[in-house]
């Protein structure tokens, strides 16, 4: 992992103007500043003409940070969590499925 440390502090020196997070050890996401999951699900929610309260995201890492606190809820790294008001249970302990089970109770 430590090439790819390397390669994203570099990266980050030489295009400020792009959006690089190293998701797992071994990858590295870039992408331009305008493009985000949160500004995905803001488009969808307006073209579907529903609200964001009636969404859900699931995320477990800090490239999902942005959708997780649009949304409110995650289930993944210890700082990921810490930001956001409500999460699940991991993904070994199917997490989704029980987030979702007490969506549908509510």
């Amino acid at each position: 992992s430590g090439i790819v440390d390397r390669l994203e502090m570099s990266l980050k020196e030489k295009f400020s103007d792009l959006k690089i997070y190293k998701s797992k050890d071994t990858y590295l996401e870039i992408m331009d500043e305008s493009v985000s999951k949160s500004s995905a699900i803001q488009f969808l929610c307006d073209k579907m003409k529903i609200g964001l309260h009636q969404t859900v995201s699931f995320g477990d890492n800090y490239n999902d940070l942005d959708m997780l606190l649009l949304t409110g809820k995650a289930n993944g790294a210890q700082g990921v969590l810490e930001s956001i008001p409500t999460h699940t249970l991991s993904n070994d302990e199917d997490g989704i499925v029980y987030a979702l089970d007490n969506l549908v109770g509510e």
